[in-house]
């Protein structure tokens, strides 16, 4: 346990570090629409995906008996299973179920309507967007939805998956190592307060995903992170593997944003992934997970370490 809070401390530490530095030396504030700007804000948001796994690397070496990409837990073997796929299908699941409980209290719109109002906002009433809203009013907006949940299916296995590893080296595969001898749910939580508190500088500082409500933000991450860090270490456990966790958050970056165009008039506190509707369809999707847990695996009631030699 030790072990684990001086990684989380020195890891914000630095996070803190890194958010207040390129804030000062850009300006940058989450304000800005320029494309230079954002373009510079892409690139260090996905550098700094990287940061949990560049200081779990240095306390690897510093720390005696230690070496980068220890895989005493066998974390790191890359062992492709059929619950990997069944953790990224969970993604879309809650995604869905998202937009069912944001409908209860806001009415969605079709992704073809959602898109025509962006592109009118964007390009005004112009031939252009008359050309642009041609196309995209002869796609059935179900065809658009499917569309772009395979895309971030696929992403989220593939370049968003790489990112998310960055993050996931130090979440799912250093921080569980250090957790091993902690039952699943206390070590979750955990791992889900650190990942969100984490977020803290990118979202007071830059606005990431809470423009409008940077302070309510953070504590929003935290409860996010928390939950879907129970589905992402149960499968990491399930399949004695960190791969499905990088492959779960790369989905659910790139499948989350679709409750943004369903409900435009919403906000990222209320109806999106990343608010109440999100955490009500991930709590929806942890207890089903959580039923069935019970009859087969017992992850939930059991201690990282020797469910994790059970599976390797």
């Amino acid at each position: 346990m030790k072990k684990a809070v001086i990684y989380s401390v020195v890891l914000c530490a630095v996070s803190w570090i890194a958010a207040l530095v390129f804030c000062n030396a850009t300006g940058f504030d989450g304000t800005q629409i320029d494309v230079a700007m954002r373009s510079s804000y892409t690139i260090f948001a996905t550098a700094y995906m990287f940061l949990p796994m560049i200081v779990a690397l240095a306390m690897q070496l510093l720390c005696k008996g230690d070496k980068p990409f220890d895989n005493t837990l066998g974390l790191l073997r890359f062992r492709p299973r059929w619950s990997w796929l069944v953790g990224a299908l969970l993604v879309p699941v809650s995604v869905l179920l998202c937009a069912g409980v944001a409908s209860l209290f806001v009415e969605p719109v079709s992704m073809a309507e959602s898109i025509r109002m962006q592109v009118a906002a964007t390009l005004g009433d112009t031939p252009a967007a008359e050309e642009a809203l041609k196309e995209v009013m002869a796609v059935p907006s179900w065809v658009m939805g499917l569309g772009a949940i395979l895309s971030g299916l696929v992403a989220g296995a593939t370049i968003n998956a790489v990112a998310a590893f960055g993050e996931e080296y130090g979440w799912r595969n250093y921080l569980v190592g250090a957790l091993r001898h902690q039952k699943f749910l206390p070590a979750s939580l955990f791992i889900g307060a650190v990942w969100g508190i984490w977020h803290a500088p990118m979202i007071l500082l830059m606005g990431h995903n809470y423009p409008n409500d940077r302070l309510l933000g953070v504590g929003l991450m935290v409860v996010m992170c928390i939950l879907l860090g129970v589905l992402e270490l149960y499968f990491v456990i399930k399949s004695g593997s960190v791969y499905p966790s990088a492959i779960i958050h790369g989905a659910f970056n790139g499948i989350s944003g679709m409750t943004l165009l369903w409900f435009p008039t919403g906000s990222a506190t209320t109806t999106a992934m990343t608010g109440v509707a999100g955490f009500v369809a991930l709590a929806i999707v942890i207890a089903a997970l959580w039923l069935y847990d019970r009859k087969h695996d017992r992850i939930f009631c059991s201690i990282v370490e020797q469910k994790l030699k059970i599976e390797n």
